[in-house]
Order: structure tokens, then C-alpha cells, then sequence
């Protein structure tokens, strides 16, 4: 797709949106990257605080959504570590960890740092550590079991971001991201509060 066609399919994403009654906008989904004077930017000789913020009501990231291409927004993959994984692989194991009681089910360990994925408060949980790092870093990524099932519930061989999205309306409150490190953070999460 060109650069400039991003603009054009953004307009009618954003009038939908905003002709939206109040009512009808909420939730709200949140992005706050916040970098600390010890981050990237004062590493390069300025004192390097700053603070991004975004909130959009979901109902305006499902009308992004559904401007995207079926071949796009259905046909998504997994990839880790140069390794694709199948949507049929990635359905059968998550029938296995939605029956498992809520707990740790896996470590990987290695150089680089540890990954844990366990199961809580219905939630598939992600926990990336990077212990040698200087101050320490954590990455740590919440996907409500709901999103996780609509997500998989596309055709055979494809992976349904728009049904994740429209689950994520439905039952995405809370904290979904939160990133460490030094002292920058990155954090997304939904409620139904316009602004913070």
C-alpha cells in the first residue's frame, strides 16, 4: 500500500467515529509510552523526559479494522524466533491451556532473558525478564481468553484480528501491556473512561 493511502482510509475510519454518540464510544482503549530522564533521549545529551498519550474508543480501532484487506486483517501469522507457527497448531494448543487450572504453565530461559506464560484471572499472561540488564527490564502482556478465542476463531490457516478487536470491546477492561525499562514505560489498557 502506498504511504499516502494510509491518510484517505483513515478519514472515513474517523468520521465514523466521531459521528458516534458519546454513549455509544466507550470503552476506551489507552496507550502511555512515558521516557525518563534516563532513557534513549538522555543518552543522547538532553534531559530526555517526555510522555506520548492515546485514547481512542475502541469502536473507533474496530472502524480501523474493518478498513483493513480480509487477506490483511484475517490472514495474520505467528512468528517466533524465524519460526511460523500455524493457526492450526496455535488452536489446538490453546484448547489444552483453556482447560488447564490457572497457573504457570511454562519458562523459557536462555541468554537474552526469561518468558513466562501462564494462565490468571482468565487471562493468557506473557512475563518477558531481562535480568543482566542494567536496571532490570520487564515486558508483561495480558490477552483476556475471550480475545484469545475470537482471535482463533478465524478459517483454517488464518488467524481473526477483527473478531480479537471486537472481543477486546466486549471484555478487554483492564491492563493488557505494561513495559519496564530503565526508566521508560509503555503501558495499554481498556476502561470506560474517556481520558485518565
Amino acid at each position: 500500500m502506498k504511504r499516502h493511502a494510509l491518510p484517505i482510509l483513515l478519514l472515513p475510519a474517523l468520521f465514523v467515529a466521531l459521528s458516534l454518540p458519546a454513549s455509544a464510544a466507550g470503552p476506551y482503549f489507552h496507550l502511555v509510552i512515558q521516557s525518563g530522564s534516563e532513557g534513549h533521549a538522555a543518552r543522547q545529551g538532553h534531559d530526555g523526559s517526555g510522555r506520548v498519550s492515546i485514547d481512542v474508543p475502541v469502536s473507533f480501532v474496530q472502524a480501523l479494522a474493518a478498513l483493513i484487506p480480509d487477506g490483511i486483517h484475517s490472514g495474520g501469522k505467528i512468528v517466533i524466533d524465524d519460526h511460523e507457527i500455524p493457526p492450526a497448531q496455535l488452536r489446538k494448543i490453546w484448547r489444552e491451556v483453556r482447560n488447564l487450572p490457572e497457573a504457570k504453565i511454562a519458562t523459557f530461559e536462555d541468554r537474552e532473558g526469561r518468558l513466562t506464560v501462564s494462565k490468571a484471572a482468565g487471562h493468557l499472561v506473557f512475563r518477558a525478564t531481562d535480568p543482566d540488564h542494567a536496571r532490570g527490564g520487564e515486558a508483561i502482556v495480558r490477552i483476556p481468553a475471550p480475545v484469545v478465542d475470537a482471535l482463533l476463531s478465524g478459517e483454517p490457516g488464518e488467524l481473526d484480528f477483527s473478531a480479537a478487536i471486537d472481543a477486546l470491546a466486549r471484555n478487554g477492561r483492564g491492563e493488557l501491556v505494561a513495559v519496564t525499562e530503565d526508566r521508560d514505560t509503555v503501558r495499554i489498557w481498556v476502561d470506560d473512561r474517556e481520558g485518565r
